[in-house]
């Protein structure tokens, strides 16, 4: 499908670029934990990867126009279930449920996953 309309596979390259970004902020949260949590995190992704159909839909046309469902490639299944399992655990502990040993990434924005600066650096910028 990627080949035969030029939409979907911009919209691919797009949706590839967003989940290597996905999987930077997801290996930077897992890093932050203990081994036992690290396995949590490791069991939880293999649960979403096995429950995937390894497919993507995509609007060639818009979101009003037909929805292509596009077969992706199973490392981008596995990281994108990465991120989902990183994200999960740091809802449960937004909402105070402890899973194993969680704890929040030091120097990562909660929200967004970016790096926190210095705080003399924000501080210069007030």
């Amino acid at each position: 499908m990627r080949k035969t309309n030029p939409k979907i596979g911009q919209q691919l390259k797009m949706w590839e670029e967003q989940n290597a970004a996905r999987l930077r902020i997801a290996q930077a949260h897992f890093d932050a934990q203990d081994k036992e949590t690290q396995e949590v995190i490791l069991l939880v992704r293999d649960r979403i990867v096995s429950y995937s159909s390894g497919h993507a839909a995509f609007y060639p046309d818009g979101k009003r126009g037909a929805r292509i469902a596009v077969e992706i490639d199973p490392q981008w299944v596995t990281g994108n279930a990465f991120y989902m399992a990183t994200q999960i655990m740091l809802d449960l502990a937004k909402m105070d449920v402890q899973v194993a040993n969680y704890k929040f990434p030091d120097l990562i924005c909660l929200e967004c996953g970016e790096p926190v600066r210095d705080k003399k650096v924000r501080k210069r910028q007030r």
